[in-house]
Parts: C-alpha cells; sequence; structure tokens
C-alpha cells in the first residue's frame, strides 16, 4: 500500500499545477507512506533472528541513504530537462520497486493457526499501552529524536543568519551525513550488536547530546561540519539498535503495531525539537537551541541507562526463545 501510494503521488506531483492539490498530495503521502515502512521493518523481524537484526536493519539504512545520495542528483540532472520527467521517472522506479514486492516477495508474517498452537495470541493497543518498558523507550527515543531534529532543521538557518555560512555550504554538511552512513553504518553495528540494546542507545543519546550541544561552540564550517559527523556516529548508532529493540520487545502477532508506534515517535519528537529550539532561540538566544538539544540528548541517555536495568532480562528470554525454535526445528 505504501508504494502503490508513492506510485499515485509522484505521478500528481508531476501532473498538478495549483498549490491546494500539492497539499492534498503531501497529506497522502504522509499518511499512507508510514505504512511501507512498519510493513518492511516487521517482515525483517518476521525473516531475521534477534541476534541479526541489527546488521539487517543496518544494512538496509546503508542501501537508503546511497539512495538520499543518487537520488536528488539523478533527479536535478532530469528536472533540468523537464520537472515532469522527474517525477515520473520516480514514480516509474517506485512502480518497479512494487511489482518486485508483489511478484518476487513471500508474506512472512506466520499464520494464525501455528501462532495459535505455539501460545501467542493476537492484542490490541491495550497491550501495547501495558507494556512499560516499550513505552519508556518510546519516551527516551522521542526525547533523543528531538535533540536530533534540531541539527536537521534549524542547523541551516543558524549557520546562515549568524554566520553567513551559505545554504550550499549546508548541503555539503548533510551530504557528508549521507556517506558516512553509506560507508561506516554496517561497520559501527557490526561492533554495537554484541553488547545490550538500551546500553548502546544510551551511548548513542550520548553521541547525539555532544553532536547537537556542540554546535554552540562552532563559529565556521569546520566546527558545524565536525559537530554533524559526531552526531551522525551517534544516528548510525541509534537507528539500528532501536528498531531491533522494538522487534524484539514486540509479541510475533504484533510487529505492525508495534513499529507502527514506533515510527510514531519519530513523528512527535521530530514535531516537538523545532518548535522548543525556536522557543529557546526567540526567548534566550540562538545558541540556546543547542544547550537544549545538549541536555535533552543527556536526558535521554540517562533514560536509556534506566532502561537497560530493566530490559536485560526481556532480550536474554528473546535471544533463548529463538535459540529453542532453531533447534526445534533442526530436529
Amino acid at each position: 500500500m505504501g508504494l502503490a501510494n508513492e506510485v499515485v503521488v509522484m505521478v500528481g506531483f508531476g501532473l498538478v499545477a495549483r498549490l491546494e492539490a500539492f497539499v492534498v498530495l503531501i497529506a497522502l503521502s504522509g499518511l499512507i507512506d508510514p505504512a511501507f515502512r512498519i510493513g518492511l521493518n516487521a517482515m525483517v523481524a518476521d525473516i531475521i533472528e534477534p541476534e541479526k537484526r541489527p546488521g539487517a536493519y543496518a544494512l538496509l539504512r546503508m542501501i537508503a541513504n546511497l539512495g538520499v545520495a543518487i537520488g536528488p542528483a539523478v533527479g536535478g540532472f532530469i528536472a533540468t530537462r523537464s520537472y515532469l520527467y522527474s517525477f515520473m521517472a520516480a514514480a516509474t522506479s517506485a512502480a518497479l520497486y512494487l511489482a518486485i514486492v508483489i511478484f518476487s516477495i513471500r508474506e512472512t508474517k506466520p499464520e494464525r493457526a501455528a501462532l495459535k498452537s505455539a501460545g501467542e495470541v493476537e492484542g490490541s493497543y491495550g497491550r501495547i499501552l501495558r507494556d512499560y518498558p516499550f513505552l519508556a523507550f518510546c519516551g527516551a527515543y522521542s526525547i533523543t529524536t528531538m535533540a536530533y531534529a534540531q541539527m536537521m532543521t534549524l542547523l541551516p538557518v543558524y549557520i546562515k543568519e549568524v554566520y553567513a555560512i551559505p545554504e550550499s555550504r549546508y548541503g555539503f554538511i548533510m551530504a557528508t551525513n549521507a556517506a558516512m552512513v553509506v560507508l561506516f553504518q554496517f561497520a559501527i553495528t557490526r561492533v554495537t550488536e554484541r553488547y545490550a540494546s538500551a546500553l548502546v542507545l544510551a551511548v548513542g543519546a550520548f553521541f547525539t547530546a555532544m553532536g547537537v550541544g556542540s554546535v554552540a561552540l562552532g563559529s565556521s564550517f569546520p566546527g558545524f561540519l565536525l559537530s554533524m559527523m559526531v552526531l551522525t556516529i551517534g544516528e548510525m548508532i541509534i537507528v539500528p539498535t532501536s528498531i531491533a529493540f522494538v522487534a524484539d520487545l514486540a509479541p510475533v502477532t504484533m510487529r505492525g503495531r508495534y513499529m507502527g508506534i514506533y515510527g510514531l515517535t519519530w513523528g512527535v519528537g521530530f514535531g516537538l525539537g523545532p518548535v522548543l529550539g525556536g522557543a529557546l532561540s526567540d526567548n534566550l538566544g540562538s545558541h540556546y537551541i543547542w544547550y537544549g538539544g545538549l541536555v535533552l540528548g543527556l536526558v535521554s541517555m540517562a533514560a536509556f541507562l534506566i532502561i537497560n536495568m530493566g530490559t536485560r532480562p526481556l532480550e536474554k528470554a528473546a535471544l533463548s526463545m529463538a535459540d529453542d525454535e532453531r533447534r526445534r526445528e533442526w530436529h
């Protein structure tokens, strides 16, 4: 459904000419597109063993960021000839992906009968609201995202208005972010997957705090580039680990719902972060954006450390269940 919506939206962007129509298409994209990520993350959890999930999600991030690096360059080249051709090319790519999914990928969700015989019971969102370790994770992750959002939304305005650094330089900063993910994501995850997930998330939150907070100390392009590099290390630590953490906590029958709530925490954090940063800038000064981000990152780090004390037994139980299942399949 998410890919089909992408095809419709891209075609619409190429054909419509009124602002109101663009608003409708963007709203449609925001409403339905997350279904693709939810389904993808749940599918990986279905087919990959718990101990290998961080690496699998890291590989997906590398591929996605490679697309982010190449896509705008290709799209920009096509757009110099025709914006319509650019959007049609994007729609065609999504349609090809959709065809591959329909004709080449089988359903991975276990059959209900098999789940019932194994003692798995499908639950509602009320069950999620009683899953306190997961809710604690959502709160901590939202706070981390609020800090991260400062760099992605307010940094370009800050460096231009305060230090007269042009947009082209910020573009290079963002390109560095994508390039680091492509080059180093898998290697970093190969190290972090050896440790307890919540502890890894705390380390990632620390790097996020340092990356955001260090912007207040910078005054030139190299300094801001270094801050983004530190933040990107935190991003590479947190994102694959957080998805794997949710996959491990979620019951088999509810992985899609858990992934949906996980995606919502990202949206909440990314929405509230710039609002908080803007309020700090208006009332205290622009540098306080980064002090606020530093505090948010450190608070989330402390929260993940607390979560680590309560969830390590749950992670060990999930790995033990996976080992038992593989032994049953072997025999």
